[in-house]
């Protein structure tokens, strides 16, 4: 206590307004609890299975860690604001200057920021780990190994249906077409129960043109000819069409068409990226439109020929060896299985065709309980089960009953089911397919992928920048509103809060009837023009002192603590000119400008750094004011 004591009166007799703020204490305080919370963050993550959920970003909020943050902070500025509150040099007319006026100004903001940002500390420590824990090379080789590896737990029928398949290079090359209606049925195509491919080679050709519904429009001479399109994928001034050219038979590469491990070509894990979801036969956007693009394309090729290089070796040791690394990263990342290396080796190794005969699942049901293939997953299973739903239904009648009719003529008889696949009703369904082959194994993929997703996130997360600047107008307001109470006192503050609420509410009423009686852009330029007009008027009443002192102490609070949204009105009445008289430019029917603003040019990072900048200059100089008002008699 002596120390402090000594301390205190150092300050007091040479540091006056240091010793006022109680600066000294308050930063010693909050950098305790900065490192407290640092601890929390840097061992928030250590343990992987904190990681195999969801958001494990947000745990700060989630798991009540908040709700402390909160408390603490409340106490500490309580508690300083009782000390500093029983010292107040304007109240016992001690001869202060404007400099350190605003020097007491930026003390306050800086023991409020130091207060309240414990978040900061906390996410900070939990990259710093994060990063440590799962450095980027060595998670660049798991999550390759992991992409090449998990095809073999056999998860989900879908990923190995032969419309998967891009490897070798002519599967990549050429565009499997699944539609039962746009199968050229006098060339070669393959069927598994109720699923067609054909395989077209296409050419693009690129349009620029659009008609009067702003649809670009298909290049000649194909929209003449029909030229039937695979598939189109738009641009941003062009749409690229890709038309069917001629049927080629694959034959050679394909030895069977039930699902197999060398159709395999999903990725698991992208990582950098989104993590992409399993391509299905089919799988497009408007019609045409391709969902794949080219990048994930070779992405997914990618993995289809990691795989089809180890099946191609047909060596159950290369299997083992890559299973068991496989498995030890599972375990250390503690993921919940009943697998191992030589298990799954066992379950997979038909080196025949490599057929997937075993199935495993993504968790482990409880006792009594039904396997659930839509759990986690979301809609992995959604189109077998409404493909086995359609044909069960009805697997003795036509798929596609009528004809198909393209630019007002007939292009296609109708197409049966039968006529592609004769033995369809001796065959089991996908799911039926699926669920006979579905053995007691399993691993909790979805926990896998969680936690790569997790590691990610929070090692790109940009957290300083996403919550600074809420930090720092935190500090900056209560800074202000305390600023305000320690010159003017309490009674003129919240004289002031009433009459910027009763001006806001007249000139709310006051919009509402412009709004019934004109309507228009006008409304919005009248509210922001009155806003506009009334702030500089209350402004003007602060700065000339030749109102009562009561009046003046009113104004200069609203002053003080509304300058900022004022300057921010002021470049949204100018980004809203900018943005209208952009529009009204003559243009072409299908020319769009990009009209933005001041606003939307600086961005809301460099908009509120340099709305904080010129708050703490306006307050700088609205000192002096401050000092004049102080020093009018009552």
């Amino acid at each position: 206590m002596n120390k402090i004591s000594r301390i205190n009166q150092y300050l007091l007799e040479r540091y006056p307004t240091i010793w006022n703020t109680k600066i000294v204490w308050m930063l010693a305080l909050a950098f305790l609890f900065h490192l407290i919370f640092f601890g929390i963050g840097f061992f928030a993550h250590s343990d992987p299975e904190t990681l195999q959920k969801s958001r494990a970003v947000d745990d700060y909020f989630t798991n009540g860690i908040i709700f402390i943050h909160l408390i603490i902070s409340v106490l500490l500025l309580v508690g300083w604001l009782i000390n500093m509150f029983k010292n107040n040099a304007f109240k016992n007319f001690y001869p202060v200057s404007s400099t350190k006026l605003f020097f007491q100004f930026v003390q306050y903001f800086v023991i409020i920021f130091s207060c309240t940002s414990f978040y900061m500390s906390y996410m900070f420590a939990d990259k710093l780990n994060i990063n440590r824990l799962y450095p980027d090379k060595e998670m660049s080789k798991n999550i390759e190994l992991i992409n090449t590896t998990y095809p073999f737990l056999a998860q989900n029928y879908e990923d190995f249906t032969l419309g998967n398949r891009l490897y070798p290079k002519p599967f990549f090359d050429l565009y499997c077409e699944t539609d039962i209606q746009k199968i050229e049925r006098d060339k070669k195509y393959f069927v598994n129960y109720d699923r067609v491919y054909q395989y077209f080679e296409v050419y693009p050709k690129i349009s620029t043109k659009k008609n009067s519904d702003d649809e670009y429009l298909i290049p000649e001479p194909e929209a003449s000819n029909g030229t039937r399109i695979a598939y189109t994928k738009t641009e941003r001034d062009k749409k690229i069409f890709y038309f069917k050219k001629n049927v080629v038979d694959l034959s050679s590469y394909i030895p069977t068409t039930a699902p197999s491990f060398y159709n395999y070509s999903s990725i698991f894990y992208d990582q950098g990226g989104e993590s992409f979801a399993p391509y299905y036969e089919g799988t497009i956007v408007d019609d045409t439109e391709s969902q794949v693009s080219e990048t994930q394309q070779q992405k997914r090729a990618k993995v289809n020929k990691a795989v089809a290089d180890l099946l191609n070796t047909k060596n159950k040791q290369n299997f083992e060896k890559q299973f068991d690394a496989f498995f030890e990263l599972a375990k250390k990342y503690k993921i919940q299985t009943n697998l191992g290396a030589k298990t799954l080796t066992d379950l997979v190794f038909y080196p025949d065709n490599f057929e997937v005969s075993n199935f495993t699942k993504k968790y482990k049901p409880e006792r009594n309980d039904i396997y659930d293939p839509y759990r986690y997953t979301g809609n992995d299973y959604a189109v077998a089960a409404a493909t086995e739903a359609a044909v069960d239904a009805a697997a003795d009648v036509d798929v596609a009953a009528a004809a198909v009719v393209h630019d007002g003529k007939v292009v296609d008889a109708a197409v049966s089911l039968k006529d592609f696949n004769p033995e369809v009703n001796k065959q089991l369904s996908p799911e039926k397919f699926f669920e006979k082959r579905l053995g007691n194994y399993y691993f909790y993929s979805d926990h896998l992928k969680q936690l790569l997703e997790n590691v990610d996130t929070i090692k790109n997360k940009d957290f300083f920048m996403e919550y600074i600047h809420l930090f720092l107008w935190i500090s900056f307001c209560l800074a202000t509103i305390i600023l305000s109470f320690r010159v003017t006192g309490l009674r003129a503050l919240l004289f002031a809060i009433i009459t910027t609420g009763v001006l806001s509410l007249f000139i709310a009423l006051l919009s509402f009837i412009v709004n019934f009686t004109v309507g228009g852009n006008f409304v919005e330029y009248f509210v922001m023009y009155t806003f506009f007009i009334t702030g500089l008027s209350i402004l003007f009443v602060s700065i000339n002192q030749t109102f009562s002192k009561f009046i003046n102490s009113i104004a200069v609070n609203i002053s003080l603590n509304t300058f900022v949204p004022l300057v921010l009105l002021i470049l949204g009445i100018t980004s809203r000119h900018q943005i209208d008289a952009c529009r009204a430019l003559p243009k072409n029917k299908f020319e769009a400008y990009n009209c933005d603003g001041i606003l939307e040019i600086l961005g809301m990072d460099i908009t509120s750094f340099s709305l904080l900048i010129i708050g703490f200059i306006f307050i700088f100089f609205f000192t002096k004011v401050l000092r004049k008002w102080k020093a009018k008699t009552e």
